[in-house]
């Protein structure tokens, strides 16, 4: 048995590399490769993989999904599981079966794989963070008209964007997204970044895209806190210049709005907004501009929205 199943894992293993390789043809192999995808969808349909048991098929896609996100050369490629569900009828049923009634486990199991996620305190914070919310109030004193955007919907929930198109016009102000700022994006040129981190990835990631963020830890960032939120300017390049709320229970980050967690990050953050200089016509400010005169959409705006780690 054990070896019958590994033989199963294995064909599952290429049958997947086959279909990514089968995604990167150019457009001008379309019609190889549509005839390369109706043949594995054949194979796979008409394989021992579809005579087994539910259960024991969506465990073997779980273990593929790990495995391939542990796999550096597939980077990214299935941050959404597209390529599972792109093979055969019978694995896109497991899959929005898997999202529907079980949480995303196979989902998960790539999130595990891709970012190193084994230990079970590790777990236990994505766990949280996966199920977290930004949620959306047009009257930050009623429920009316209240939107909800699950951390779980986005296609890479540790490194993902919300969509905020019903949410009026904060879209023009402002950028919602997990994760970090890795650098300078000029689609968020006139707007503020805000990211929502859990502790573990950004420690994972201290000696690499995360250098900046090195000095938070572990007194600054305790593992209390196991969420972290980060206030930047799309406009600026200094991965240095953000506020950030690193010292917060996510009890306390779920209760207040973003206007609240926003002005308790002005008085615990470490950044210090660039000195004034006096000048043969006053005080002359220096470059950068400070975070603080241009931050002014967290302060009026955010009240409307908050994040919601808390079942």
């Amino acid at each position: 048995m054990r070896t019958h199943f590994k033989l199963l894992f294995t064909s599952l293993i290429v049958a997947l590399s086959f279909a990514s390789s089968q995604a990167s043809y150019s457009m001008d192999n379309r019609d190889q490769e549509t005839n390369g995808s109706k043949n594995l969808q054949k194979k796979a349909e008409d394989s021992d993989f579809s005579k087994l048991p539910t259960v024991l098929k969506r465990y073997i896609l779980e273990l593929a999904a790990f495995e391939m996100g542990k796999d550096r050369d597939l980077k990214g490629t299935l941050a959404h599981c597209g390529v599972f569900a792109s093979v055969c009828k019978n694995w896109a049923e497991i899959i929005k079966i898997d999202n529907e009634k079980n949480k995303g486990k196979i989902k998960k199991a790539w999130v595990y794989g891709y970012y190193d996620i084994t230990t079970q305190q590790d777990k236990e914070i994505f766990e949280k963070f996966y199920n977290g919310k930004l949620i959306y109030r047009p009257d930050p004193k009623s429920d009316q008209g209240k939107i909800e955007l699950l951390i779980s919907a986005l296609p890479n929930p540790l490194n993902g964007k919300f969509n905020l198109e019903l949410c009026d016009n904060a879209g023009k102000y402002a950028v919602f997204f997990t994760g970090y700022k890795k650098g300078k994006k000029d689609e968020n040129a006139d707007k503020v970044e805000i990211g929502f981190a859990p502790r573990c990835l950004v420690e994972k990631e201290i000696k690499t895209t995360a250098k900046h963020l090195a000095h938070l830890f572990p007194n600054k960032w305790p593992v209390m806190a196991p969420v972290g939120i980060f206030w930047t300017l799309g406009s600026s390049s200094d991965l240095h210049a953000y506020y950030h709320l690193t010292n917060e229970d996510v009890v306390t980050l779920s209760i207040n709005h973003l206007g609240e967690n926003w002005r308790i990050s002005r008085i615990s953050s470490t950044y210090k907004p660039p000195v004034q200089r006096r000048s043969t016509f006053g005080y002359m400010r220096m470059e950068p501009p400070t975070l603080s005169d241009e931050l002014q959409w967290p302060r009026n705006q955010t009240p409307q929205f908050q994040v919601h780690f808390v079942n």
